[in-house]
């Protein structure tokens, strides 16, 4: 009899102790999932645009088609949120008679800390308000062939109203 009802009571340990850890992973997968279902979306929306952009648009048709407006987030089941400015940062540079312009977008945000750094941005970079390229691997080949000097992005700046 005492076999029995220990090994009962066994059994019941160890569905309990199987409901529990079941019900952690499933907290675990929710709260995680929220966290980065925010900025997925901005990056991904701003992804998709960079599709529909090419070489020789204007400054406002590109403006118009990455857009100007921060874009919220949710950041989490616990009412996190914040604001991630479209585009994220921009810098402005005279080469000659030339205005060299680069816009920086989130498209590549890799961890929901709440930081945006340069690897998660894509540059747009625009002369004379003509778009003559963007991503990474154009920009720094510009800038190898212009010889120019660029601040770059500002990074690790926690979006505003984060």
């Amino acid at each position: 009899m005492y076999a029995r009802t220990h090994r009962s009571r066994r059994q019941a340990a160890r569905r309990e102790s199987s409901l529990i850890r079941a019900l952690f992973v499933a907290f675990a997968v929710l709260v995680l999932g929220a966290c980065a279902s925010g900025f997925e979306t901005v990056q991904s929306e701003n992804r998709a645009k960079l599709y529909r952009l090419e070489p020789g648009q204007t400054r406002e048709q590109v403006l118009e088609e990455m857009g100007t407006e921060p874009q919220e987030y949710n950041k989490g089941v616990f009412g996190q949120s914040g604001i991630v400015p479209n585009p994220y940062d921009q810098e402005v540079h005279e080469m000659g008679s030339d205005k060299i312009e680069i816009f920086y977008y989130a498209t590549n945000i890799k961890n929901t800390d709440g930081l945006i750094t340069k690897d998660e941005l894509t540059p747009l970079v625009l002369v004379d308000d003509f778009l003559v390229g963007w991503g990474w691997t154009y920009l720094d080949g510009f800038v190898e062939d212009n010889d120019l000097i660029l601040t770059g992005p500002r990074v690790s700046v926690s979006p505003s109203g984060s």
